[in-house]
């Protein structure tokens, strides 16, 4: 026995129309790097898929912030 889909569509379709799944929506992310541009593209993809971040320059840094967590 075959299942099928009743809407299949391509993947590449959905990045060709814009429906792209945000699959760090509802998520928060602490980003960590020393290298300023590195912390700004992470930023960026971060944003494009709907999480939220902290961002800082330093694994001491990284430690303060988990501390801080509500």
């Amino acid at each position: 026995m075959k299942f099928q889909s009743s809407h299949q569509q391509n993947p590449s379709q959905n990045v060709m129309s814009g429906n792209i799944p945000r699959m760090l929506s509802g998520k928060r992310i602490l980003i960590v790097d020393d290298n300023d541009i590195n912390r700004k593209l992470i930023q960026w993809l971060v944003e494009e898929q709907g999480g939220e971040f902290d961002s800082v320059e330093n694994g001491e840094q990284a430690v303060d912030a988990c501390t801080q967590v509500n």
